[in-house]
């Protein structure tokens, strides 16, 4: 049937076509359209019904509404292993996976914007697609101990305190930067970081982490103590009115002035 189909359109359309010459493409599409209309209406004695007419009877109500976005190529690789970094690569980039699948095989689709990992066809991580060299890694991929390492880094510590206030994140900078053991400021801000998270400090720190720095203090200790005794919110406040001047009123020159004398 579908070599029977060529043939009567090779008949009825190309046949009639053979000996006009056309000088553009619009003009060649225009007089297949017109003649394929008429070989559609067309009806015979074997087939009353035009092919027109039995497509919209039978096949125009079957039809659905075209996908909204257009179709995406994607590029398949399939039965890649997962490195023991919970990585794998694709064009020189590495992609996080879940560490669970760890040394199991799984397969990548790759579009033009993301890649996306598949396992026993069950989609498991899905990154935006990365030009060039480099390492793109989802926190929630990593094991537990791998992340806690990767937030006790100083720059990731130092982008926590930022997102608390900027006398939080001055009082990081300042254990991290200006305390001669390092390694004592890094827990310091690392303890700071846990019990903020564990207990919902994080309405209280900025006003603690404020008091702490105008008293100097940037033992994690002495910071501890404003935060529980709320000595933050009991200090007194600094005196807004400028000194009395009067010529009644003695101050420190007139008793300098009166020891010269004196001597």
């Amino acid at each position: 049937m579908a070599e029977i189909g060529v043939q009567i359109v090779q008949r009825w359309v190309l046949a009639r076509l053979r000996h006009h010459t056309f000088f553009s493409l619009a003009e060649l599409n225009e007089r297949l359209d017109y003649w394929m209309g008429r070989l559609n209406e067309r009806t015979t004695r074997t087939y009353p019904k035009s092919r027109l007419v039995r497509f919209q009877e039978l096949d125009a109500p079957e039809l659905q509404d075209l996908p909204a976005e257009p179709y995406a190529y994607s590029q398949w690789r399939y039965q890649i292993r997962v490195a023991s970094d919970y990585h794998l690569e694709h064009n020189g980039h590495h992609y996080s996976v879940p560490f669970q699948y760890i040394h199991l095989l799984v397969d990548i689709r790759v579009n033009s914007d993301r890649l996306m990992v598949f396992h026993q066809r069950r989609q498991i991580a899905s990154h935006a697609l990365a030009q060039g060299v480099g390492v793109t890694t989802v926190p929630e991929h990593l094991p537990p101990q791998h992340r806690h390492q990767r937030d006790t880094q100083p720059e990731a510590l130092l982008a926590w305190a930022e997102s608390i206030g900027p006398a939080t994140h001055a009082y990081a900078r300042r254990n991290l930067e200006e305390r001669p053991d390092f390694a004592n400021g890094l827990k310091a801000v690392i303890a700071l970081q846990r019990d903020t998270r564990k207990e919902q400090l994080h309405d209280r720190l900025e006003s603690a982490c404020a008091y702490a720095l105008e008293l100097n203090c940037l033992g994690y200790g002495r910071l501890r103590s404003i935060l529980r005794s709320g000595a933050d919110r009991t200090r007194p406040a600094a005196a807004d009115s400028p000194v009395i001047e009067h010529a009644n009123l003695r101050g420190a020159t007139y008793y300098i002035t009166q020891s010269g004398e004196t001597a």
